[in-house]
């Protein structure tokens, strides 16, 4: 029983240093920062989002562009309200066909 676990032993002591090997060099992967093509850390992402002037989106920036637009929006609702509650004159161009079933 004792040879066994002798010849089992090398074995082991393989599969161990693979292991420890793989962690060494993707923990040296982490610490010299190679990542693999294609994925980003968060700080690079944030880095990458650009405005169309070529500055860096600012939160309060974005808040102030988002509010603008949505004054725009209420300003045409409103518009559109008011030509709403009006009179509406509609004019028929083409009328369709009217059939009508003889219940």
């Amino acid at each position: 029983m004792e040879r066994d676990t002798n010849e089992r032993m090398p074995m082991r002591h393989r599969y161990l240093n693979v292991i420890l090997t793989i962690n060494a060099a993707l923990l040296a992967c982490v610490v010299l920062g190679v990542n693999a093509p294609g994925l980003s850390t968060p700080a690079m992402a944030s880095e990458s989002v650009l405005q169309p002037e070529g500055g860096l989106v600012s939160a309060g920036e974005q808040r102030k562009q988002m509010i603008a637009e949505l004054r725009a929006l209420n300003n045409k609702i409103e518009r559109l309200e008011t030509k709403l509650d009006k009179e509406l004159r509609v004019i028929i161009t083409k009328m369709p066909k009217v059939e009508v079933s003889g219940d």
